[in-house]
């Protein structure tokens, strides 16, 4: 079996896992009162987020300024950011920090898994993608730092793994989800910090990050004690579009996988070339740029792409 097609059925069986894997609860959880937060075995500190209503999106004047005249004039693609009224209907746990270099070591220690990302090191990163040479990989490397150089089916996998680990359901967080947890409150263009002059405090974007990412958790958290939602590491979500819709206002999210047909007809689209949202920009992006959303693919492996967990709420 060739390379291409060995890794095409590993990502198979990672999807066929999404179904099964359910939320897998112990049984002395039955009835226990709901933490605000706990630290699960491999360091996250998980924060309770709490279900509501909130205002999603951009507001017309903001539109251009946040993601461009290209998506802006775009009827399909501005339509995914119009402001909204969104409800979150059930509590869940966010973790307080992106994931970690030490973090995805672990769960390459204790798994099969074939890619290690930023996790090994200079000599596992170089040869990854054309923009990591031997001399720049030291800009990502250290085991506090957010893992980066993983695609979504990497992120996805890693989740899988976790909630095995933790009997409890761990996942990707939705788009929704994540830029509710982002704003935490607040009412500006895909959370408060974005954009604004003391964004620094808040996050590690092109203006002080020196061109590298850095240890997790070093900027100011927002209102709800969540660490870097800008900057740092741009995040997968859960939520992805096929490529038919990359440029339309329909989306599918993957926070509870579908029976066997839907996922023999998502796996038909990620072989088409499925792309993923990822939020929240880069050590790399400018200070608008943090507030914006990207599309990649599900394969992509991206020097300024990362990700965060999410757990189901008991």
């Amino acid at each position: 079996m060739n390379e291409s097609v060995g890794a095409w059925v590993a990502f198979c069986g990672i999807l066929v896992a999404m179904v099964s894997v359910g939320c897998v609860v112990s049984s002395d959880s039955v009835g226990r009162p709901a933490a605000e937060a706990f630290e699960n075995s491999v360091g996250m500190s998980m924060v309770r987020i709490q279900a509501g209503t909130f205002e999603a999106g951009l507001r017309d004047d903001e539109m251009e300024r946040v993601l461009g005249r290209r998506v802006a004039e775009s009827p399909k693609l501005a339509a995914q950011f119009k402001r909204r009224e969104v409800t979150i209907p059930s509590a869940f746990y966010c973790a307080s920090k992106e994931t970690t270099n030490a973090q995805y070591l672990l769960f390459l220690q204790d798994s099969d898994y074939p890619y290690a990302g930023t996790a090994r090191g200079p000599e596992g990163i170089k040869g990854l993608v054309a923009e990591v040479h031997e001399d720049s990989a030291a800009r990502f490397v250290g085991a506090e730092k957010p893992v980066v150089l993983v695609s979504w089916v990497d992120a996805v996998a890693f989740c899988q793994w976790l909630s095995a680990r933790e009997r409890r359901h761990y996942r990707l967080p939705t788009r929704v989800e994540w830029e509710y947890v982002c704003r935490a409150g607040g009412a500006g263009p895909l959370g408060s910090s974005a954009g604004s002059d003391d964004m620094g405090k808040y996050a590690w974007f092109s203006d002080n990050a020196d061109s590298r990412t850095h240890p997790v958790g070093t900027r100011e958290p927002n209102a709800w004690g969540i660490y870097d939602m800008h900057g740092n590491a741009a995040e997968w979500s859960s939520t992805i579009v096929a490529p038919k819709l990359v440029r339309a206002d329909q989306e599918v999210t993957l926070a509870q996988p579908g029976v066997d047909e839907e996922m023999r007809a998502l796996i038909q689209m990620i072989h088409e070339g499925t792309h993923g949202w990822t939020c929240g920009g880069a050590f790399s992006s400018a200070r608008l740029s943090c507030a914006r959303a990207g599309c990649l693919r599900v394969d992509s492996r991206d020097p300024g792409v990362g990700f965060r967990v999410v757990a189901e709420d008991w």
